[in-house]
């Protein structure tokens, strides 16, 4: 073999070498890619929402002067109970900034409830611009939304995060019923 023959033949292998080192380095950056995509996808967060406590119930006093006429009380005891949702963390990551936003028509609640054809006020009504139920002389006013820093995975035995249900919409209904 001469000279010009084994140069040539060094300059195809060096030509496919080169070749295969780009082709592996693709692979190799196709195959980080998905690895990052997996990862992602394993040690993301998976809420689970279920509800907080027992049944709640809510006490009237026959002719309510005051908000504090109109309790929610827990159905095992009197006292006071507010209700929630308890937002468990399947997955394995934490989830963070958490924001959970409640929306009703307070024009979709009649202060007259119709049954059999008799129509009974309930005096109480739904004040969108003050987002306020209106109950004869009391007014109870809440915000509609509750958020949460982070939650953890359940996995790691924390305490799972709890918000708080609009008091006013069950008080709504509770007083339609």
């Amino acid at each position: 073999m001469d000279k010009t023959q084994f140069k040539k033949w060094s300059e195809w292998t060096n030509l496919l070498r080169n070749l295969f080192t780009i082709v592996a380095s693709v692979v190799s950056v196709a195959t980080l890619y998905l690895l990052i995509r997996q990862n992602e996808n394993t040690y993301r967060p998976d809420l689970d929402f279920s509800p907080g406590n027992a049944l709640v119930t809510i006490s009237y006093k026959e002719n309510p002067l005051l908000c504090e006429d109109i309790s929610m009380k827990s159905a095992d005891d009197s006292t006071n109970r507010d209700p929630y949702l308890i937002a468990t963390n399947l997955g394995l990551g934490a989830a963070k900034k958490i924001q959970l936003e409640w929306a009703f028509d307070g024009n979709q609640f009649d202060d007259t409830l119709t049954l059999a054809g008799i129509n009974i006020p309930t005096n109480v009504h739904y004040e969108d611009d003050d987002k306020a139920l209106v109950f004869e002389s009391c007014m109870f006013q809440e915000p509609l939304e509750d958020d949460a820093d982070f939650s953890l995975p359940a996995h790691l035995g924390k305490e799972p995060t709890r918000f708080m249900l609009p008091q006013n919409y069950l008080r709504l209904w509770t007083n339609l019923l």
